[in-house]
């Protein structure tokens, strides 16, 4: 068989000329003495004993013997060899010292299974039972123990298997486990943590590195005994992980605004066990969910360590609202936040109304100012300082003091008093004028009054002949005169002595009723009243003075 690198070759010597005859060699001289062979049965091959430790070096051995149990000293050609197994070494050329006796050093290389030591005799190999050499790995090699990662790169959260093999100066792996071993890191920008070793008792040596800082390359090593490896470092970069929209969640503080005011939006990015992120340069958008309350966001700003921010400006009062957001246009799924918008203070965009827009003079209605804030929201709770006032127009009446009904209304009473053109009614909210659209109220004629109709005479003093106008001028609650006719009036005489008749009445169309009193009693006043529609007037009667005539000659 080949010999492995290394093997040496014992050539032979003199004029023997060697012959391999079934196993046996002999060698015959010039006469007819009896021929010497060499027996290999009777022949040994040893070896130094072990243990056999990779790197060190031993002595194989082959005694040759001839037929008859003596020394075999014809020069043979003697290569030793490891067969069979794994264990291996290296064999220097094999000498011979004499006496049949021939030596080769071996040292050993590759740790492994049982290798069995065979040597071929001028080119025949032995057979039969041979010793075995077992090699073992050496001892722990700094230089040549290696460190190895499952992964180079690591989203922080993620983790990743790192292993030391042990090995003995030549590359063996120290199979047998038993070595102290810790993992050890230079903090740069990356970093993370190592679970407990593991020995795996196969010469390797395993923990788990978990990231959990993102940043330029960590160099991973390891200690031996105490020892650190002088073998090339392991290099670990932590990046930041794709945010988790599960974990990722979203702030608004505060959650209730006034319809007007702002409040903060903030999404903070986290991995998916949890861990914020410092993860800049996402596509963030703010969404708004079910709910009636609204407002107006703002543009996202990335704030360059994690989260993202966004103003929010109410608008409109309602019930609670969801604010979520999108990363790179994946919704997350997190629970989402809520904004409450409640209305502002009032002011000039409050509303005014009137229970009537045109009323008789001497009826009421009422003025209604619902108050409003800047967005329109209509409140709900008073307090506002709230005057109604009378515009442009010359139908006038009188406001009463306003009613604060606690429910966001305030109410007043407008009673008419003067006939005119429409009267523009406004209001002013904590002394600032509405501006929304005003109403207007228009006072009309209303209908007869008997207390405010007034009875007149032309004179109040007659002499028994003569003769003057009774008056009735109709007027209105407010004292207005009516300005048509068609009432049935009827002038009455009262108390007093004083009389007279009373002609028939004349209705001017206007509002006045006339008629003619022709004196014919004297005697003291005489009250003249009136009546409408068979009702007195009830305002103060005149009275008529009748005396007698001159005599007549």
């Amino acid at each position: 068989m080949p010999s492995r690198v290394g093997r040496a070759v014992a050539r032979s010597v003199g004029a023997v000329v060697a012959v391999v005859v079934a196993g046996v060699f002999a060698c015959s001289g010039d006469g007819g003495t009896e021929p010497v062979t060499l027996d290999l049965g009777r022949s040994t091959l040893t070896v130094a004993p072990g243990p056999y430790v990779a790197g060190q070096s031993y002595i194989a051995t082959f005694t040759a013997r001839d037929n008859n149990g003596d020394p075999f000293d014809d020069a043979i050609a003697v290569v030793f060899d490891l067969v069979g197994g794994t264990s291996d070494g290296v064999f220097s050329a094999a000498s011979s010292g004499g006496r049949g006796v021939y030596e080769a050093s071996f040292r050993t290389t590759v740790a492994g299974t049982p290798s069995q030591l065979t040597a071929s005799i001028n080119g025949a190999a032995l057979s039969g039972a041979l010793p075995t050499v077992t090699v073992v790995p050496g001892a722990v090699s700094l230089a040549t123990s290696t460190i190895a990662l499952g992964a180079a790169t690591l989203a922080v959260g993620a983790s990743t298997t790192v292993m030391v093999t042990v090995r003995d100066a030549l590359g063996n792996v120290r199979t047998g486990g038993g070595d102290a071993v810790a993992f050890t890191k230079n903090v740069a920008g990356s970093d993370g943590t190592f679970s407990a070793t593991t020995d795996n008792s196969n010469g390797t040596y395993t923990a788990t590195f978990t990231a959990t800082v993102q940043g330029t390359p960590l160099q991973i090593s390891a200690t031996v005994g105490g020892q650190a490896l002088t073998s090339p470092s392991a290099t670990m970069t932590v990046t930041a992980p794709a945010p988790s929209l599960a974990q990722s969640t979203v702030t608004v503080a505060p959650a209730s605004i006034a319809s007007g005011s702002a409040t903060t939006v903030t999404l903070t990015t986290r991995s998916a066990v949890g861990v914020p992120l410092t993860t800049t340069g996402l596509t963030v958008v703010f969404t708004k969910g079910p709910g009636t309350s609204d407002g107006n966001l703002s543009s996202v700003t990335d704030n360059g360590n994690g989260t993202y921010a966004a103003t929010f400006t109410g608008t409109t009062a309602g019930t609670a609202r969801t604010i979520s957001a999108t990363i790179g246009g994946a919704p997350l799924t997190s629970v989402a936040p809520t904004i409450t918008v409640t209305p502002g203070p009032a002011s000039a965009n409050s509303t005014l109304t009137v229970g009537a827009a045109t009323l008789n003079v001497g009826n009421a209605t009422t003025l209604t100012l619902s108050a409003r804030d800047a967005a329109g929201n209509t409140l709900t709770s008073g307090g506002a300082a709230v005057v109604f006032t009378k515009g442009s127009g010359t139908s006038d009446g009188t406001i009463s003091a306003v009613t604060d009904n606690n429910n966001g209304t305030y109410t007043a009473t407008f009673t008419a008093t003067t006939i005119g053109t429409a009267r523009t009614i406004s209001a002013t909210v904590g002394g600032v004028a509405i501006t929304t659209a005003l109403p207007t109220i228009t006072v009309q004629q209303g209908s007869v009054s008997l207390s405010q109709s007034l009875v007149t005479v032309g004179s109040s003093a007659l002499v028994a002949g003569e003769q003057t106008t009774l008056t009735l001028v109709a007027r209105d609650a407010g004292g207005n005169p009516l300005p048509s006719g068609g009432l049935t009036v009827v002038f009455a005489k009262g108390s007093g002595s004083s009389d007279g008749t009373i002609g028939a009445v004349t209705d001017n169309n206007n509002g006045t009723y006339t008629a003619t009193f022709t004196a014919t009693t004297a005697g003291t006043a005489r009250s003249i009243g009136a009546t409408i529609g068979g009702a007195p007037v009830t305002s103060a009667a005149p009275s008529i003075t009748v005396t007698a005539a001159t005599a007549s000659t």
